[in-house]
């Protein structure tokens, strides 16, 4: 009975080894599971943060390019209007050619003289088809540039379920280690079960040993053997529990560099997007600041502009401002005067910007107030007088009478050409300084007039007198470093050149430096109307001489004089700045050279600061301050200017335009 009892005894020690073995190879591989699921619950909340980043970036660049494409369409349907208006005027100087070739056949067979003519007149033909060209050839690269846009849109959106399906595989991943630790548990728990019941089973066994006396050393042999074979049992179970346990463990560390290897990747690819977020966040707060600097500016205008309206127009009067007089009153000018258009066109820009009928109202008073100028033939400046009035209401408004007067004016100016020196006169001779036919570098901003004019009507006379200015003006007027005189007189008869001198700058042999800006601004609307690439060329040299010149001040703004001795004490000419800055946004838009939009920034920055920019209420509702008409002639020197006003604004809406605002 006692080696009975003995060998139970032995038999449950058994039992319960094999249990807690059974239990305890259980637990590891429950608590191995539970490691899997907290790196994988580590690995998909990474994957989900860096993934939805990505997504929010490929958004993003999506609005963005959809935006784009929308300023794309807009832009093709104005170059397609254009190309439209252009097609129309060739179709026009087609049938005028062909006409005109007909006719002189008719006459009896073409002379010299007229092959020449129908030549220059086929010369014309090309070259509005070759701008048509042009402007088709820049609709299709908008095509191709809004077809680049949407296959980019495609890729981000493929970005976007790549990055939903890695989110998707990480869940899949944390959803099956979940389901290991709930397995591990039902193992844990049948293993404790399993040792209840043999421990029941034992305890039974033990009363049925004192029960049956006679049957103990056999029962007990059998528990005995019964017991090794169910520890053997157990031991085989435990080793397999252990190996599967181990293989779920190998594939879980596969399984983690895999996915270390992803996040890598997932991680180069989020820095790479976060980057290009932070260069267009970058792009986006400069846009910004910029369209506010802009509006900040008009706003400032705005305010001024309206009480030099009511000043000019008080009595029910339209009277012309031009600066201050000495005693610190107005100076008006007569409607002879050649600024007497920048007013109206200062007000028809505060009109383009801010779309106010305010300004469309007295930009239509103060511009209809010059209607008998389309008549004056007095001086050259009438291109100044019309252009910037009429001409900018005609833009803006569009008006049939506007244009009318815009075509006489042209031709009021074709009176002062001069056939014989290819030249038109700006001023009147004077006995006095021996000029005969007096030429200066102002004249340029005259031949807007001309090819607006021929825009309007097709009349050629108008193109041939500003190309022949234009080029006698490259050949005669600058200097070997593209440095201008002010003044050159000219024999009109012969062409000669008499004098070279100057009118307002310090000396025959210096830049004035409102002269040069005339030439480099001059120029690059003559490229810009012309499509010549020797007057880009010339503009560019202009450029070149005054973003290079030692005596250029550190904000952009010129002194009076290029060569004035008084420097660093001479004073600024802010017009000639605001020329210069609206020049210089005009050929960046020719360009894209980095380096005149720069300029053209530094310098509006500069006017648009308190240095420039005249006090809310003050100077009689002038903006800028600080210009110079002549200083040899005394005339108004740091005072302001209408046109240092016009050209401000101007710069300022050339800026909008360049930077897509």
């Amino acid at each position: 009975m006692k080696k009975y009892l003995t060998i139970v005894a032995s038999a449950l020690l058994m039992f319960a080894g094999a249990n807690l073995y059974a239990q305890s190879a259980a637990q590891e591989s429950l608590d191995k599971a539970k490691a899997t699921l907290n790196d994988a619950q580590k690995h998909y909340d990474k994957v989900s943060k860096i993934e939805n980043r990505k997504i929010d970036a490929s958004k993003d660049k999506i609005a963005d390019l959809k935006l784009k494409i929308d300023k794309d369409n807009l832009a093709i349907n104005e170059a397609n209007a254009l190309i439209k208006q252009k097609q129309q005027t060739l179709k026009l100087k087609k049938d005028a050619y062909n006409a005109e070739k007909k006719a002189l056949a008719a006459d009896g067979g073409l002379s010299k003289a007229d092959k020449m003519q129908l030549k220059e007149r086929e010369g014309e033909v090309k070259a509005i088809a070759g701008d048509i060209k042009n402007d088709q050839q820049t609709v299709k690269a908008l095509k191709g540039s809004i077809s680049d846009k949407k296959n980019a849109i495609k890729r981000e959106q493929n970005a976007i379920n790549r990055s939903k399906a890695e989110i998707s595989a990480a869940k899949k991943e944390l959803s099956a280690a979940k389901q290991g630790v709930k397995d591990g548990k039902k193992a844990v728990s049948a293993e404790k079960k399993a040792a209840a019941a043999e421990a029941k089973v034992a305890a039974a066994e033990q009363k049925a040993a004192k029960a049956k006396a006679d049957a103990a050393d056999a029962a007990a042999s059998a528990a005995a053997a019964e017991t090794k074979q169910a520890a053997k049992e157990s031991e085989i179970a435990a080793n397999a529990a252990a190996q599967q346990a181990q293989a779920k463990a190998d594939a879980a560390e596969a399984k983690a560099v895999a996915a270390a290897a992803e996040v890598a990747v997932a991680e180069k690819e989020l820095a790479k997007a976060e980057a290009d977020k932070a260069a267009a966040e970058a792009d986006k707060a400069v846009a910004e600041a910029s369209a506010k600097f802009i509006a900040d500016a008009f706003a400032g205008a705005d305010a001024q502009l309206r009480v030099l309206v009511a000043e000019a127009e008080a009595g029910d009067t339209v009277r012309i401002p031009m600066s201050l007089l000495p005693d610190g009153s107005v100076k008006y000018v007569p409607t002879t005067s050649w600024v007497s258009g920048f007013p109206a066109g200062s007000f028809w820009y505060m009109y383009q910007y801010t779309g106010d009928p305010f300004w469309a109202g007295h930009a239509r008073k103060f511009t209809e107030a010059l209607s008998e100028i389309q008549h004056f033939t007095d001086h050259h400046d009438i291109g100044f007088m019309i252009n910037n009035s009429y001409g900018n209401g005609l833009r803006l408004v569009d008006s049939l009478a506007y244009k009318d007067v815009i075509v006489n004016a042209a031709k009021s100016l074709c009176t002062r050409f001069r056939p014989g020196a290819g030249v038109i006169q700006s001023w009147e001779a004077n006995p006095e300084k021996d000029w005969t036919c007096p030429v200066i570098i102002d004249n340029m901003m005259n031949l807007e007039l001309l090819f607006n004019a021929f825009a309007l009507s097709g009349d050629t006379t108008f193109v041939k007198v500003a190309l022949s200015h234009a080029d006698k003006t490259i050949e005669n007027h600058f200097r070997p470093d593209f440095s201008s005189w002010h003044v050159v007189d000219y024999n009109p008869e012969t062409g000669e050149v008499r004098h070279k001198q100057t009118h307002q700058g310090f000396s025959d042999d210096s830049a004035w430096s409102r002269g040069q800006a005339w030439g480099l601004y001059g120029f690059a609307a003559a490229y810009r109307w012309s499509g010549l690439q020797k007057y880009l060329d010339q503009a560019e040299g202009i450029a070149a001489f005054i973003m290079n010149n030692p005596n250029l001040p550190e904000d952009g703004v010129p002194y009076w004089d290029y060569n004035a001795p008084e420097i660093p004490l001479a004073p600024r000419d802010a017009s000639a700045g605001a020329i210069m800055a609206s020049g210089l946004y005009d050929l960046y838009g020719f360009t894209k050279k980095a380096e005149y939009k720069a300029l053209a920034d530094k310098i509006v920055a500069a006017l648009a600061s308190p240095a420039y920019t005249a006090e809310a209420g003050s100077n009689h509702g002038f903006v800028l301050l600080h210009s110079v008409t002549s200083f040899p002639a005394g005339k108004e020197i740091d005072q302001p200017l209408n046109y240092a006003d016009y050209y401000y604004l101007e710069a300022l809406l050339r800026k909008k335009a360049v930077e897509n605002l």
